[in-house]
Formats: C-alpha cells, sequence, structure tokens
C-alpha cells in the first residue's frame, strides 16, 4: 500500500473510531425512554446485493505542478457486492441517546462479499461492513430514534463530531460528521422504513492538507 493509501486508509479507520468514541458522548444528562415497540425488520441469514460508486479527485504535488492520482476505493467502482444480515443485537427496552448509539447503531451487524463470492481486501472489507451496519436500524419507532439526535447538520465549528437523524414521509435518515480546520468526514443513510435496511448509504471524506475529496456510496439494488 503506498502511503497516500495507507494514509486514507488511517482516516477511514480514525473516522470509524471516533463515531465509535464518540458514541457514549453524546448525551450526558437525561432519562432513559421507552423503547419496547422497537424490532429488527429483517432476519439474520438474508442477503441483498448493493452497487458501488466511488467519486472524487485525489491531488498530489503543488499548484500547477499537481497530478491527479486514483482513489483509494476506485477499484470498487461500478461493483456489486452481497451482504449478509449476520448479528442482530438485543433490543434494549429502554434507550437515550447515548445507549442507542452503542448498543445499536455501531455493533456489527453485516458481512460482506463480491457478489460472484470472493472476498474483499480487509480495508474494503472495513469500509463497507461498517457503512452498512451503522445504517441498518431497527424499525417500529422512527419517531423514538428521531428524537434522540438532532435533525441536521449546524454551521460547522471546528472540531466537532455528531450524530443526525430525521424521519421523512417514505424513509429515514441518519449520520454522523465530524469537522476539523482543514477535513472534514462522515457517513449518512437513507433507510427503509419497513426493512431498517439503508436504501442507499454514503461514506465520505474531504482534507485540504492532503488533497483530496471522495465519497463511497451504496445503493440497494432491487428496493423494497
Amino acid at each position: 500500500m503506498t502511503g497516500r493509501k495507507r494514509g486514507l486508509a488511517v482516516l477511514l479507520v480514525s473516522l470509524l473510531v471516533m463515531t465509535m468514541v464518540f458514541a457514549v458522548y453524546i448525551l450526558e444528562f437525561g432519562s432513559k425512554v421507552d423503547s419496547s415497540r422497537l424490532r429488527w425488520g429483517v432476519s439474520e441469514g438474508v442477503q441483498y446485493v448493493y452497487v458501488v460508486n466511488v467519486s472524487g479527485l485525489n491531488m498530489t504535488g503543488i499548484s500547477n505542478d499537481s497530478v491527479e492520482c486514483p482513489l483509494s476505493f476506485a477499484p470498487l467502482n461500478n461493483t456489486r457486492i452481497i451482504t449478509t444480515v449476520s448479528c442482530l443485537t438485543d433490543l434494549p427496552g429502554l434507550t437515550d441517546a447515548n445507549s442507542f448509539a452503542t448498543d445499536v447503531i455501531i455493533q456489527t451487524k453485516t458481512e460482506v462479499s463480491f457478489e460472484n463470492g470472493t472476498g474483499l481486501s480487509e480495508q474494503y472489507d472495513e469500509a463497507l461492513v461498517s457503512l452498512i451496519s451503522l445504517t441498518l436500524l431497527p424499525i417500529g419507532d422512527w419517531s423514538l430514534i428521531d428524537s434522540l439526535y438532532q435533525d441536521e447538520d449546524s454551521e460547522p465549528p471546528f472540531m466537532k463530531t455528531w450524530y443526525i437523524a430525521k424521519q421523512r414521509t417514505s424513509s429515514f435518515e441518519i449520520g454522523y460528521t465530524s469537522y476539523g480546520p482543514d477535513y472534514a468526514s462522515g457517513w449518512s443513510g437513507n433507510l427503509s422504513l419497513t426493512t431498517g435496511l439503508p436504501n442507499s448509504a454514503n461514506l465520505w471524506a474531504w482534507n485540504a492538507v492532503e488533497s483530496f475529496s471522495w465519497t463511497l456510496t451504496i445503493t440497494l439494488l432491487l428496493n423494497d
């Protein structure tokens, strides 16, 4: 792996680690609320096919001498992956923003492979398993999940991270954003109200120092 690709991989891992660490700092005070209506809308062992698209720009050099380099996730562009629901955690009867993020959102729930059954490299597997798992949520009480987190990004101050959640008429949106002085990264998903699966989801990053900006998008091949 080249130094530049290694840097992108480290950034991805850092983003996912920040998601997990921040899960315990969302809400310091407040009572837990009834979440007994939540249930999984999919079963372990079922499989779904997603189409992967990668877009962005990766530059190296300075000003007029800069050249475009391949994106770290470029080999995944226009591929199809099979997602298997592998492990659905027990759902809590009471929850709050912290515990829901820790006990449900960040839990690994899926496995992935290429459509032909072959495995992915560690970097690609980690990215796709994490993205799909983060955006696979229980159904049954979307208004509750909506109430746990803010509806949309606010004006981004430096060094801030937060979850967002928004119930739409025919879908649900969940995401996580991290901003710094010269970088931004995050993930988001548009979820089915009937299954809790992501109809589509994005993992993205921008870095002014490293001169790259990329987005990895997955789209469910056959929406319910």
